[in-house]
């Protein structure tokens, strides 16, 4: 099973991380190319949290990922229901307190549903994950 990690060092603590990386509609402020993000249905406790289901606007039909682990705010787990041509898609965000700040590691495991064409969604999604886990850190750091 193809797997991604991208990792970033922030100044900010792991709440300001925390609190970017999951508010899910401001998802557009550090995801290039993301429109729109809007939940249906919700989580709870938390709006954002378990069971969350984001519906992601970005080049075609959304991707529709749900939230299957929620631990504010040392980790979320979600899983990838539809939107892109992978399956068994499950992606995992965590941070950590480091001595710079906060430590945030974002892993994905799927299975491509075209045979041969694993090594392109994971040097895509590999660039894509290191790059939103930049900019979010670059938000919760105040820039």
């Amino acid at each position: 099973m193809p797997r991604v990690v991208a990792t970033v060092e922030s100044t900010a603590s792991p709440e300001a991380l925390w609190r970017v990386l999951t508010h899910h509609e401001d998802m557009p402020k550090w995801a290039k190319g993301v429109r729109a993000v809007h939940l249906d249905p919700i989580g709870a406790p938390d709006p954002d949290g378990l069971g969350a289901v984001r519906h992601i606007h970005a080049l075609g039909p959304a991707l529709v990922e749900r939230v299957v682990e929620w631990d504010p705010p040392h980790r979320y787990v979600y899983r990838l229901e539809r939107g892109a041509p992978i399956k068994d898609h499950r992606g995992e965000v965590r941070i950590e307190p480091s001595a710079r700040g906060s430590h945030a590691t974002w892993e994905i495991r799927f299975r491509p549903l075209i045979p041969l064409t694993g090594w392109a969604i994971r040097m895509l999604l590999s660039g894509m994950a290191r790059d939103m886990l930049r900019k979010a850190a670059e938000i919760a750091e105040g820039g």
